[in-house]
């Protein structure tokens, strides 16, 4: 897959993810603790320094409680 491709999908993922937490009542650490990431890790990985597997998404998709899909939407 292009890189170019791979990171506007990663940027649509952060932005959706970020958007998500903002409208709930969790926060980084309740994420990170849910999906076994350090809070340092997310908090990079929110921050596009850094790959998301298919995984690690889909663990915080479940712990933010939306469909994968909605994350990986460019909205």
């Amino acid at each position: 897959m292009p890189k170019e491709v791979v990171s506007v999908a990663m940027s649509a993922f952060c932005a959706n993810v970020k958007r998500v937490i903002e409208s709930s009542d969790k926060s980084l650490s309740d994420i990170a603790r849910e999906t076994g990431m350090s809070l340092s890790g997310l908090s990079r990985l929110l921050n596009g320094d850094g790959a998301c597997t298919i995984p690690r998404a889909e663990r915080i998709a479940i712990s933010l409680g939306v469909p994968l899909e909605e994350l990986l939407s460019k909205k």
